[in-house]
This record gives structure tokens, C-alpha cells and sequence, in this order.
């Protein structure tokens, strides 16, 4: 890591600081004295520990419950594999509970920002629909979009003030995104004119970012949409995929190929509030476009998933550190808060058995 130093006018307000700070100084050649500032822990892991079966999908706006889907230990079938249901962990005492009944898989589950209403699919096969039901246990689900269209997986983003979410759609090489109050009602949509539009995520509550996918050019965009005026055209900000902002709104991280989809990297580019996008900060090479990704709270670190590691990295001097490794098919990296992280992943020896189920697991850093 780089060392940093604080360069002092005069002698005398040198003497004055290492006296009330204690570090040693250090005198160079020009007469200047310089009190060098102690580099700051990097961050290491303390433990790994296994949660529960299933499939992680969001952490409770308080931080202290995991919703997840699992199919409570029943085996399959040989025409199909058991449902997944959804439920929820308290990540205090382990206790879980089963949040709501269906015959079909449950998933892409996303909390409201108050933590009162969850919306979620469920699919039969590839046919995701929408449902929104309030946040406790047997409460009634409520279908608000039955028709051709397909919801994407990992579609559903709620923005900040939790008045507004927005589900992205597909049919055939079309898609569009809908928005809909808390209750589930149609608020209004956006077609995507070439393809379709995916992974919408609220930078604020008139801004929402997503991916447009032109299958026919075979290129990804990460594009903003203002959704308070429906008659504006989508900006363009990078040509990527995969993307997170940071909590501060300062930085974007997406995933970027050479073009013939052969090589990725993921990238780190500074934005304004005007969603200029600035200078890379920094960049690192990926296995593919499945790279998860995840900022902490703080917005210091960005965590990525990629093939059967996980790293952090600190965009700011490009240190990156592996966190975890020999874990196959990593997906949904989260914050609790600063310090643990959640995941969902099947470990490599289980996978080697056969065992393709998946866990989710704790890290603890410090």
C-alpha cells in the first residue's frame, strides 16, 4: 500500500503536532519534516460459517434477518426437483421461518426499503411471475402481472422512499420494465426499443439504471432512465454489464468484454451527480459475465465473485485481497454491514459427490 504523507509548514508546527500525536518524525533532505500517517488495516477473514440450505436473496433493511428460498430438505423427483419456498432467518439465533406456501419455485425475493412489503416470482419452469405480499409469515401473495411475458431473474429493484418497484420483463427478443406501487398496482412501463432491458437497480427515486441487451448488434449498455418523465430517452453510461453503484452514488462497477465476449474485466469508473462517467479507478480481469458483485456500506470496498473465489478490492489503490475460495457457482454477494458478508454457493467437495444444493454462508472479517 501506497504511503501517505502530510507535509507541514514550518518547524515549529511539526513540533507542535508530534507532541500531541506521539509518531516519530522523519527529516528529509530540504529541511522539511514529515509525520507519516499509519497505513489502515486491510481487511481479513476471522470465520466461514454455513448458515442454511438454500438460496440467499436479501438482508432485512435492519440487518438482522436473511430471506432465502429452500425446499426443506426434500429430495427430488424424477420429473422435478422440490419447491423452493421462501423464508426467513434470524441471523441472531439461526431460528427460521417459512414466509409463504406455493407448488412452485419462489425466488428473486426483494424487501422494501421499511421492510414491510416483499416482492418476489415464482416460475414453473421458465415462467416467472410476479407476486407482492406483505413481510410476515402466511400473509395472502398478490399476482400483479399474469401474461406472456417472462419476469428476468434477479429483476425486482424497489427505489429508496419504498414507493415505487421496478420488475423487468421479457417476450422473445422484446422486454420492457413496468413500475409498480407498494401495493403491486401498475404505476407505468418502458419498452426497450432494440431487445430487452434487464437488472434494474434505483439509483434515487426518479433515476433507475438497467441493462439493454441488443441481441441482434450482440451488445450490452448500462443505461439511466429518468422515470418521472416517461417522454425522455434512456442515457447511455458505459457499454457493460453486470453493474453495481456504490452507496455514495460516486462510483459504478460493471463487467466489460473485448467484444467478442472471450475476455472480461470488471471495472470501476467514477460518476458525478449529472451521471457523467469519469476516469476508471480501477480494473481487474474476471472469468466471465456471471461475476457477482456487491459494495460495502461505506462504499471502500467492492466484493466480486468470480469462478470459485471471492475477492475484495479498494478501488481507490487497487489492492485486491481473496477472501474465499473452492466454492462453485457463487451467487448473491451481500453486506450484513461492515464487517460480514453473506453468500450463496455450493462448495467444491459437495459438488465433486454430486451434491449440486446450495448453501449460504457467513463471512465474519475484521
Amino acid at each position: 500500500m501506497k504511503r501517505l504523507f502530510v507535509l507541514t509548514m514550518a518547524l515549529f508546527l511539526v513540533v507542535g503536532l508530534i507532541g500531541c500525536s506521539g509518531q516519530k518524525e522523519k527529516k528529509e533532505d530540504n529541511g522539511i519534516k514529515v509525520i507519516p500517517k499509519p497505513p489502515k488495516q486491510e481487511l481479513s477473514v476471522v470465520s466461514i460459517d454455513k448458515l442454511h440450505g438454500g438460496h440467499a436473496h436479501d438482508i432485512s433493511p435492519d440487518g438482522q434477518t436473511l430471506l432465502f428460498s429452500w425446499d426443506m430438505g426434500q429430495p427430488a423427483s424424477d420429473k422435478m426437483a422440490p419447491a423452493t419456498l421462501l423464508h426467513t432467518m434470524n441471523l441472531a439465533d439461526g431460528s427460521v421461518k417459512k414466509l409463504s406456501h406455493s407448488e412452485i419455485h419462489q425466488g428473486s425475493a426483494r424487501y422494501s426499503p421499511d421492510g414491510k412489503n416483499i416482492a418476489f416470482v415464482e416460475n414453473e419452469k421458465t415462467f416467472f411471475q410476479t407476486y407482492v405480499m406483505e413481510n410476515k409469515p402466511d400473509a395472502p401473495k398478490k399476482l400483479i402481472h399474469k401474461s406472456d411475458e417472462i419476469a428476468n431473474f434477479n429483476s425486482i429493484s424497489w427505489s429508496p422512499d419504498g414507493q415505487t418497484f421496478a420488475v423487468s420483463y421479457f417476450l422473445i427478443n422484446k422486454g420492457r420494465i413496468v413500475l409498480y406501487d407498494a401495493q403491486g398496482n401498475e404505476k407505468q412501463s418502458f419498452q426497450q426499443p432494440d431487445g430487452i432491458a434487464i437488472c434494474p437497480q434505483f439509483l434515487d427515486n426518479h433515476t433507475l439504471f438497467y441493462v439493454a441487451v441488443d441481441r441482434a448488434n450482440n451488445t450490452l449498455k448500462v443505461m439511466a432512465q429518468d422515470v418521472t418523465a416517461s417522454t425522455n430517452k434512456p442515457k447511455e453510461l458505459v457499454a457493460g454489464a453486470n453493474f453495481e453503484v456504490s452507496p455514495d452514488k460516486r462510483s459504478l462497477a460493471y463487467l466489460v468484454n473485448d467484444g467478442d465476449h472471450s475476455q472480461w474485466k470488471m471495472k470501476v469508473n467514477a460518476i458525478d451527480s449529472n451521471l457523467k462517467v469519469g476516469s476508471t479507478l480501477t480494473e481487474t480481469s474476471v472469468k466471465d459475465s456471471l461475476a457477482q458483485m456487491a459494495w460495502s456500506p461505506d462504499s471502500r470496498y467492492l466484493l466480486f465473485g468470480d469462478g470459485s473465489n471471492i475477492w475484495v478490492i479498494n478501488p481507490k489503490n487497487g489492492d485486491k485481497k481473496q477472501l474465499v475460495s473452492e466454492i462453485g457457482m457463487i451467487y448473491n454477494l451481500f453486506w450484513i454491514n461492515a464487517e460480514e458478508i453473506i453468500f450463496t454457493g455450493v462448495a467444491k467437495e459437495a459438488e465433486g459427490k454430486g451434491d449440486y444444493n446450495f448453501n449460504t454462508y457467513r463471512i465474519k472479517l475484521k
